[in-house]
């Protein structure tokens, strides 16, 4: 095992003040556009003391460390379709505090669109602060496209049924089953 060199408590109490100081305040930096839906992710300690963030902007899906204040990773979702809606559930915990994953399923809604997703975070082992963090979205399921616009979207039950709100009607989708009702 190789174990990671010892910071001075100099070093360590500087790399704390920077942390409080990068702590709940914005930074100006490029424009994204407009945020049009937000969802986030409860993440085990080791990968942030706090949950992750999803952002849709545009036909994108924005990745987000709030602790860090950093962007992970962009993921484009849709062609010429706004991001409107955004929920996720934990699937998958695996590991310990040094190499650990957890994977999560995403919906994701756009005018009269759904996907559903698979997304991996997997923490880098032996990776040093801040944490080294690789992901993967993989597409599980495009959803037939709808009549009507998609208003909102959430699972019900453990299940995984992916639930639809449409203009005038509300739609289950069973993914396992590939089936609407």
């Amino acid at each position: 095992h190789h174990k990671p060199p010892q910071s001075s408590p100099e070093e360590e109490r500087e790399r704390e003040e920077m942390r409080e100081e990068r702590e709940w305040r914005a930074e100006a930096g490029q424009y994204l556009g407009e945020i049009s839906a937000l969802c986030f992710l409860k993440v085990p300690p080791h990968f942030s003391s706090l949950p992750y963030l999803l952002a849709g902007t545009g036909s994108q899906l924005l990745l987000f460390d709030i602790d860090l204040g950093q962007q992970i990773k962009s993921f484009r979702i849709f062609e010429g379709v706004r991001v409107h809606g955004i929920a996720a559930q934990v699937m998958k915990y695996e590991g310990d505090s040094l190499s650990c994953s957890v994977t999560f399923k995403i919906i994701v809604s756009g005018e009269r669109r759904v996907k559903l997703y698979s997304l991996r975070l997997q923490l880098e082992p032996m990776s040093l602060e801040p944490p080294c963090v690789s992901t993967d979205l993989i597409l599980l399921q495009l959803l037939p496209r709808f009549t009507h616009w998609v208003l909102d979207i959430c699972f019900l039950w453990v299940i995984l049924v992916v639930c639809a709100l449409l203009l005038f009607n509300f739609i289950f989708y069973d993914p396992p089953e590939k089936k609407l009702s």
